[in-house]
């Protein structure tokens, strides 16, 4: 009976993942997709060890099949430590030579979902690679959003321009916007979202902090209620959402409301630092220009 191993969505937050015990025989030498326990070992252990040194050799040996999903790996830790610089460019070689790496063996036994292994990836990443495999889109997102925090947004651009039309590079791409401070192309870009998930939470986001900008609070607020519905409790982008509600509720009048809003954000989410600063400002009746 053969059985087809799926390409897993591994970088959703998967409390359970786990490991297979048995590779099978030794190793004729790499070959591209040739199953190799040794080359699979040693990465898993660099994973589980959080030996990054180790990492780094495995992504830059071009002896072994494993090179382009360990330079893949190596960019997403890079990302998680600061190592933006790193990152980039790790990504870059991974896009260049490793296509499908979703179906790369090691993914495929050691990273399927619900299977328990003593390492995770550790991603600081924004949720525009939530819930997408390990393939082409996903590292084009990923090195757009490092090139837009690098202060290259043409560049971001320009990879985002070569992606299929979807929500997450309509998400990327509204975000960059937004970065930007065009809030019509951001409104255009995350206009519509009607989903229950964090994706679409992060468009509603969007949407909302546009109508807020161009000068529609009370439909922003509308907008922000949905956005806060949609998004997992406890999550980045219902922080947002939350504060997005506060400045919305402060530009109509309801200073009480926004206050008080601010306060219980602050209390959920200490490391969340605009709400504090916004605090200081309702509470003293005035937002900083940048945020009107």
């Amino acid at each position: 009976m053969t059985t087809t191993l799926q390409a897993p969505a591994w970088l959703l937050p998967m409390p359970l993942m786990t490991v297979r015990d048995s590779f099978g025989g030794p190793s004729e030498g790499p070959r591209p997709g040739r199953f190799d326990p040794r080359g699979h070992q040693e990465l898993y252990d660099s994973l589980r060890d959080g030996n990054f040194a180790r990492l780094r050799e495995l992504a830059d040996d071009e002896r072994t099949n494993i090179r382009y999903l360990a330079c893949a790996l190596y960019a997403l830790k890079s990302y998680a430590r600061g190592d933006l610089a790193a990152a980039e460019e790790y990504l870059i070689t991974a896009l260049e030579g490793g296509d499908n790496l979703q179906d790369h063996p090691f993914v495929c036994t050691r990273m399927a979902p619900g299977k328990l292994a003593p390492f995770a990836v550790p991603l600081a990443l924004d949720i525009v690679v939530y819930g997408h495999p390990l393939d082409h889109v996903t590292l084009s997102l990923l090195l757009a959003e490092l090139l837009q925090d690098g202060g290259a947004a043409e560049e971001a651009a320009g990879v985002l321009a070569a992606l299929p039309a979807s929500d997450a590079v309509c998400l990327a791409s509204a975000e960059l916007a937004a970065e930007e401070g065009d809030a019509e192309r951001a409104l255009a870009l995350a206009g519509g979202a009607s989903g229950r998930d964090e994706l679409s939470a992060g468009l509603l986001v969007f949407e909302g902090w546009a109508l807020r900008r161009t000068g529609e609070p009370d439909e922003a607020r509308q907008v922000l209620v949905s956005a806060k519905a949609a998004a997992p409790r406890r999550s980045y982008v219902g922080s947002v959402a939350e504060y997005e509600l506060a400045l919305c509720e402060w530009l109509l009048g309801k200073t009480h409301h926004a206050q008080r809003r601010l306060e219980k954000l602050l209390k959920s989410d200490r490391g969340f630092r605009p709400a504090q600063d916004a605090l200081e400002c309702v509470r003293l009746g005035w937002l900083p220009l940048h945020e009107i």
